[in-house]
């Protein structure tokens, strides 16, 4: 059901006022009331629209969690507040490195820890590196799972 969706969110651009560098030229869209409005909702079958409504669910908690996408990972906050991978995009660097996994936790970017730095000064800095084109250093964690 979500994962196609989730590649959507993954591998899409940023909108709004000044995300990723946009400075304005159309609305800001409001994915609840086009979901919520759209006229082919109501003619889809009802395992389906389940599944969609799961995906959207999915996606928008993410978004309101302070979700960014850098190098080919969707970052959350982790219950730490550092950086943790929710997904990896296919064709993403992140992947490509065949070290990432899902639930991995960045630690350290450019050899600095990110343990006092608030998730969003972490992920900016990540997303500096990543728009100037370089691979800056990495360190993460895989949490253990009992």
């Amino acid at each position: 059901g979500g994962q196609a969706w989730m590649n959507n969110l993954a591998t899409g651009q940023d909108i709004g006022p000044g995300a990723g560098g946009y400075t304005g030229g159309g609305p800001v869209v409001n994915p609840v009331h086009v979901w919520k409005t759209s006229p082919w909702r109501p003619s889809l079958p009802p395992s389906v629209l389940e599944d969609l409504q799961d995906s959207v669910n999915h996606c928008l908690s993410l978004v309101s969690a302070g979700a960014s996408i850098c190098y080919g990972m969707l970052l959350v906050p982790s219950a730490t507040n550092e950086p943790q991978v929710q997904f990896l995009a296919p064709d993403g660097p992140a992947m490509h490195t065949n070290m990432i996994q899902i639930g991995d936790v960045v630690k350290r970017v450019g050899g600095e820890a990110v343990e006092k730095q608030s998730f969003e000064s972490v992920v900016g800095r990540m997303r500096e590196g990543e728009r100037g084109g370089v691979s800056l250093p990495l360190s993460l964690a895989r949490p253990s799972h009992p």
